[in-house]
């Protein structure tokens, strides 16, 4: 897949190689259940992964990019090897990352056909809507997983260069400060990129280029726009700024596959605190196994409930309400 004269010229069981030598890792990566964990747990939780975000440096990294990726219920990562190796969550080698796109590892036997407004690669089709101009103001952690399949790329931006820009926005809203007519937005603009930039010289913040692109994945095209206005029914009324790709298409739809660094044509600037609740960091688990729940104010009793053990007080009424869907399907 050609993009500025550099392409994908090899995949390995956990790393791309482009053409131009450029290597990335990709990794399928295992988040925690935070539905689990009390809010002090959740806090350090999400404290330890915005505290790698603060400490990673991409100037020592050839792959400049990272990219998180929510596709068909999988998790992975992509990102310089030594990104990975540091990440503090579990991860293991997922050899067919790159099935979601394309079932074949010989990338010459791919047919990859460019619509006004979607991709075609091997008969299934492809379309991207980017989030954009904007994101919204108010966000919880992983408030984007009830969109479906998406794509996250950040990189950091060097922090001198992060702080000259701070210091020209609060510059710029700092005359309104001064106006006859006070100016409410202004002011507020002043004092949020004044605290930013205190925050960004003590280390406690940085500053990141993003770009948050949807993924519509179809097997007709009937189904693509089918799936498409649903989703944009869902984005209107959540109040999501988008983009449905079209002129765009053949520079950002390779820009998200793994291996590639991101265009960034579609960037949106993010403090380290929001890139947070934009990632995938969060995933609820079925305990097939049962859950043991302890007393906090007696650590020595405990409670273990198993609802599909057959000794369990609700057993039966799972197992009655198994037996009368069954009669009626």
């Amino acid at each position: 897949m050609k993009h500025k004269n550099i392409y994908i010229a090899e995949l390995t069981s956990s790393e791309v190689i482009l053409s131009n030598w450029a290597r990335s890792t990709v990794v399928e990566y295992i988040p925690e259940d935070c539905g689990q964990k009390n809010d002090l747990e959740q806090a350090s939780y999400f404290s330890r992964i915005h505290q790698y975000l603060l400490n990673y440096n991409p100037a020592n990294y050839n792959f400049k990019t990272v990219r998180f990726s929510s596709l068909d219920g999988s998790l992975f990562v992509n990102a310089d090897q030594a990104f990975i190796e540091q990440f503090p969550l579990p991860s293991k080698v997922n050899q067919n990352f790159f099935n979601y796109y394309f079932d074949t590892k010989n990338l010459n036997d791919l047919i990859i056909v460019n619509c006004d407004d979607y991709v075609k690669i091997n008969g299934v089709y492809f379309r991207i809507i980017s989030l954009f101009p904007n994101y919204p103001e108010l966000t919880s952690p992983n408030f984007l997983a009830s969109i479906g399949d998406y794509v996250i790329q950040f990189k950091k931006t060097n922090q001198d260069a992060a702080i000259k820009q701070m210091e020209f926005k609060r510059n710029v809203f700092n005359g309104s400060r001064y106006k006859e007519k006070r100016d409410v937005e202004g002011d507020n603009a002043y004092y949020e990129a004044e605290t930013f930039l205190e925050n960004l010289k003590k280390g406690s913040e940085a500053h990141f280029s993003s770009e948050v692109f949807i993924v519509i994945k179809a097997h007709t095209e009937e189904e693509l726009f089918r799936k498409t206005e649903s989703m944009t029914k869902f984005l209107s009324s959540t109040s999501l700024s988008y983009i449905i790709e079209s002129e765009s298409l053949t520079e950002l739809f390779p820009s998200i596959m793994f291996g590639i660094e991101a265009s960034f044509k579609r960037n949106i600037p993010v403090d380290s605190s929001y890139l947070i609740n934009l990632l995938p960091l969060t995933r609820d688990y079925i305990h097939e196994s049962g859950s043991r729940f302890f007393s906090l104010d007696n650590p020595d009793k405990d409670v273990f409930i198993d609802l599909f053990d057959k000794s369990s007080h609700n057993y039966n009424a799972i197992w009655k309400r198994q037996i009368l869907v069954s009669a009626k399907n």
